[in-house]
């Protein structure tokens, strides 16, 4: 699925922050390079989307995860239209 992507590493985002929270709580502390993983993780859940759409765009893979919909919509329907609409929906919220 397209949104899958965008649940896993959101997934794995809020797990890291809830093991150093934990961590913290627990044994009062947490390495503070991992803090740095975890803003980077954070920062990388924000940017998949913009960068698999401009690495999808740069290799021509009009086939990608952000262009399904739109395909789909064009073949079943006469516009793909709807399909942009509700793939940059599901990518901003």
């Amino acid at each position: 699925m397209i949104f899958t992507g965008a649940i896993v590493n959101t997934a794995v985002f809020w797990s890291l922050i809830l093991i150093s929270i934990i961590c913290m709580k627990m044994c009062n502390w947490f390495p503070k390079m991992w803090y740095v993983v975890i803003c980077w993780v954070g920062i990388f859940t924000v940017a998949d989307p913009f960068l698999t759409v401009i690495l999808d765009c740069i290799a021509q893979d009009w086939n990608g995860d952000h262009f399904k919909l739109y395909n789909w919509f064009s073949k079943t329907a006469d516009s793909g239209v709807v399909g942009i609409y509700i793939t940059l929906f599901i990518v901003l919220f």
